[in-house]
C-alpha cells in the first residue's frame, strides 16, 4: 500500500464512522450547529443525546423537578445485611412486584373478605378503586426513585388497588382482633366473628409479626396519598384518622416504656407523611435537644468527639441509670461539687432489643440516608450506641442498668449486632443531635481532676460499707493524730516551765 493510501486510511480513522474530512478555519466557531459540525460529531455522543431526550420524555422521577420518597435500600448498607430489607411474606408496591411468592398471602386474605359479596358488589368496588388509582398513577409513579417501565399502566394500578385495599383491610382487622380480646363478653356480630377466625393471617401466630414487620421495609412502600384515596370508599364514614389506625398497628414494633401520642389531625392533614414508614420515623423525635457549649460566644459544633465506652464513663465518673422518657431522649446531667458528691449521670431510655430490632432500625436509618430532608435521628442513635457498646462486658453493664432488656442468644450478639449497624454508613455530626451532649461528656473525660475524683470514689467510696470502713479508718486516724499532738505537748510543756 503507498503512502497515499495509508494517510488516507489514518484520516478516516481519526474522523470516526463517518469517513469524512473538512478544513475548519481559525475563524469558524467550535459551537456552529452547521452541517460541517454535525458531520464530525460521533456516533456515541449522538446516542448518547438522545438516549438523554428519552430519559426527559418518559419523566424518570430521578431526573425530573419532583423528588422522589420511595426507594431501594442503599448498596453499601445492603451489603452489610442483604436480608434485612427484602420482604419476607408480603411485597407492596413496584420494587418486588415481580416476585410471585409474596403475592399469595394477599390474594388469599382479600378473597376471604370477597366471599361474602356477591359478583356485583365486588365488581362495583374494584372499579371504583381503579378509577381513583387511574387518577394518581402520574403522581404516584414519580415518588419512586425507579421509571419501572417494565409495568405497565394497567398493571401498576392494578398493584396500587390490591396493596392498598390489603393494607388497609389488615388495619381493619387489627383493630377488631384487639377489640375482641379486651372484651369480656363475645360480639353479637356473627358474621364478622366468623370472618376474623377464618382469616389466613390472623388464625396464625407467626404471620401477622412478619406481615407487620414486611409493612415497614424502605423497599415495600407504597404513597401514604394512595392509602388515604383508598380508605373511605373501602371502609364506613365514622372510622378512625387513618394516622391513628396504622400507628396502632405498628405499635408492637421497637417496644418502648413511654409511647408517643397520635399525630394531630390537623398536622396530617397539613403535612401528611411519605408512606408508611416516614409515619413510623415521625413518632421518634426527641423531645429536649440539650443546650450547644459555647466557647467565646460561638457553638463548638466543629469539633467532632466520640462518646467513650460504657466502661470509660465509669471511670470519669459518668454514672449510667435507666431514663424515663421515649427511647431518643437522652439526657446529660454534670454536678462539679465534692470528692463525695461531685458526679454526672447519663440517663437512657430503656431498649428492648430482639431478632426485629436490627431489621427495624437498618430501614430506618436506610431511609434517612436516601432522604436528605429527614432529620437522622436513627442514624445519630446507632452511632451513639456502637460508641457506648464495644465488649459483651458493656452490655451486661447497660442490662444490670435496665438500659438493655434483650432476648438474644448471648450479650456478645447484641454487641455485635449495635456495631453491625452504623457500617457503611453516612455520618455527619453536625446534623447529630446528641452531639452537645457528647461534647458536654467529652469535655468531662478530658479534665484530669476530675478523672482523680472519680478514682477516689471508685476506690474509697464505691459501696457503704467501704465508705463506712474508710470513715471508720479515717477518723481512727485522725485521733491518733490528736493523741500525738497532746503527748508531745504534755512532754514539752514541762521543760518550757522548768
Amino acid at each position: 500500500m503507498d503512502r497515499m493510501g495509508r494517510e488516507e486510511i489514518s484520516d478516516s480513522l481519526l474522523l470516526g464512522r463517518t469517513g469524512l474530512r473538512e478544513d475548519i478555519s481559525p475563524n469558524q466557531s467550535l459551537d456552529d450547529t452547521t452541517s460541517t459540525s454535525t458531520s464530525l460529531t460521533p456516533n456515541w455522543v449522538l446516542e448518547f443525546v438522545n438516549d438523554s431526550m428519552r430519559e426527559m420524555l418518559f419523566a424518570t422521577p430521578r431526573y425530573c423537578q419532583m423528588s422522589c420518597t420511595m426507594f431501594r435500600a442503599p448498596t453499601n448498607m445492603r451489603r452489610v445485611d442483604e436480608h434485612a430489607y427484602d420482604p419476607v411474606l408480603v411485597s407492596i408496591g413496584p420494587f418486588h412486584y415481580k416476585n410471585a411468592l409474596l403475592q399469595g398471602q394477599k390474594f388469599q386474605f382479600l378473597f376471604s373478605l370477597m366471599r361474602y359479596q356477591s359478583k356485583e358488589e365486588r365488581e362495583h368496588r374494584l372499579q371504583r378503586l381503579a378509577e381513583a388509582m387511574k387518577r394518581l398513577e402520574g403522581r404516584a409513579r414519580g415518588c419512586y426513585s425507579e421509571a419501572f417501565k417494565d409495568i405497565s399502566s394497567d398493571d401498576f394500578v392494578r398493584m396500587m388497588v390490591i396493596d392498598g385495599w390489603f393494607i388497609l383491610e389488615l388495619f381493619r382487622h387489627h383493630l377488631r382482633t384487639e377489640k375482641k380480646s379486651k372484651q369480656l363478653s363475645h360480639s353479637d356480630d356473627d358474621g364478622e366473628n366468623q370472618e376474623i377466625v377464618d382469616d389466613p393471617i390472623f388464625k396464625t401466630r407467626w404471620k401477622l409479626p412478619v406481615i407487620r414487620l414486611d409493612l415497614l421495609k424502605l423497599e415495600n412502600q407504597i404513597p401514604f396519598f394512595v392509602l388515604q384515596e383508598l380508605y373511605l370508599p373501602t371502609g364506613s364514614s365514622h372510622e378512625r384518622p387513618l394516622v391513628d389506625v396504622a400507628l396502632e398497628f405498628f405499635g408492637p414494633l421497637l417496644a418502648r416504656a413511654q409511647r408517643t401520642p397520635a399525630h394531630d389531625n390537623s398536622l396530617v392533614q397539613a403535612q401528611a407523611p411519605d408512606h408508611l414508614l416516614a409515619l413510623f420515623h415521625s413518632t421518634f423525635i426527641p423531645n429536649e435537644t440539650p443546650n450547644i457549649p459555647r466557647a467565646n460566644g460561638s457553638p463548638k459544633r466543629d469539633k467532632k468527639c466520640l462518646i467513650p465506652s460504657v466502661r470509660e464513663l465509669q471511670r470519669v465518673g459518668i454514672f449510667l441509670k435507666s431514663g424515663e422518657g421515649d427511647l431518643l431522649d437522652i439526657k446529660y446531667h454534670s454536678h462539679h461539687m465534692t470528692v463525695l458528691t461531685g458526679r454526672a449521670s447519663l440517663e437512657i431510655p430503656p431498649l428492648f432489643i430482639d431478632h426485629k430490632t436490627g431489621p427495624i432500625l437498618r430501614n430506618l436509618v436506610a431511609y434517612e440516608q436516601c432522604d436528605k430532608t429527614v432529620k437522622p435521628y436513627f442514624t445519630s442513635y446507632i452511632m451513639f450506641f456502637d460508641g457506648l457498646v464495644n465488649t459483651p462486658e458493656d452490655v451486661q453493664i447497660l442490662r444490670n442498668k435496665k438500659i438493655f432488656y434483650h432476648v438474644l442468644g448471648s450479650d456478645n450478639e447484641v454487641s455485635e449486632l449495635l456495631n453491625d449497624l452504623t457500617k457503611d454508613v453516612a455520618y455527619d455530626w453536625h446534623e447529630c443531635y446528641l452531639s452537645p451532649l457528647i461534647y458536654n461528656i467529652c469535655l468531662r473525660s478530658n479534665k484530669a481532676y476530675l478523672k482523680i475524683q472519680a478514682a477516689i470514689r471508685r476506690e474509697y467510696f464505691s459501696s457503704p460499707v467501704n465508705c463506712i470502713s474508710y470513715l471508720i479508718t479515717f477518723l481512727l486516724l485522725y485521733l491518733t493524730v490528736i493523741q500525738t499532738m497532746f503527748t508531745v505537748f504534755a512532754y514539752i510543756r514541762p521543760r518550757h516551765d522548768n
